[in-house]
């Protein structure tokens, strides 16, 4: 995974002092400068993995908006802060919105790489994740009608018993609609179901919580 290092901060000498730090520190970290929040917005990539480093008080600017802006739009990357000074209830409500780490000016390259790697670490499960849910939702395309009618009851701890009922099907038609799921799912294990289930937010419900996984209501049809 290549992680995109995005800084924003007006101050020449903590500019300088980032670049040393993050200087030769691997292949796998590519740093973009940015010179106020407009230029990071227009030049950032949103569909790659990416850490923020953002000053606190910038001219006109203030850092905790702007992660709010950021994060009531969906699209706050994982950010570390740099402040001249910053008091306690600062420090908690940056964090309480998703700040990695909070560090004062001077910062200490060695501190600086150390909040970067922890971010990478956060962005490479967040991104997996991501991949994760792609293909469930390719994965879940492929099934029938009524693949998703038993798919949601199933996962819901309904028996076969009572599926069949439900669906006015009998059981044997449960258990083969059960061994297509497990096969699309490349799975074998109900737990593993349940898991992805919840991920795509399935629910025993005329409509899922995602637009792209809408149910019908059970029909007669076996």
């Amino acid at each position: 995974m290549r992680l995109n290092i995005h800084v924003i901060d007006d101050d020449e000498k903590s500019l300088r002092a980032i670049r040393s730090s993050l200087k030769g520190q691997g292949q796998h970290w590519q740093v973009h400068f940015h010179a106020d929040e407009a230029d990071y917005l227009n030049r950032r990539k949103a569909d790659a993995p990416s850490c923020l480093i953002l000053e606190l008080k910038l001219a006109g600017v203030d850092g905790l908006d702007f992660q709010q802006r950021l994060r009531s739009a969906g699209e706050a990357p994982t950010i570390i802060f740099l402040t001249a000074q910053g008091s306690i209830p600062t420090v908690v409500q940056a964090m309480k919105q998703g700040a990695v780490e909070f560090l004062t000016k001077p910062v200490r390259p060695t501190e600086l790489r150390a909040a970067v790697q922890q971010a990478e670490k956060i962005e490479s499960i967040r991104w997996k994740q991501r991949e994760e849910i792609r293909m469930r939702r390719q994965q879940l395309a492929t099934l029938t009608r009524r693949e998703r009618e038993v798919f949601a009851l199933v996962v819901a701890g309904y028996m076969n018993k009572v599926t069949a009922a439900l669906l006015e099907i009998n059981e044997g038609t449960v258990k083969i609609h059960r061994r297509h799921l497990m096969r699309k799912f490349s799975t074998t294990r109900l737990t593993e179901l349940v898991r992805i289930a919840a991920m795509l937010g399935i629910k025993r419900s005329d409509e899922s919580t995602d637009d792209d996984t809408r149910q019908e209501k059970p029909g007669k049809a076996g």
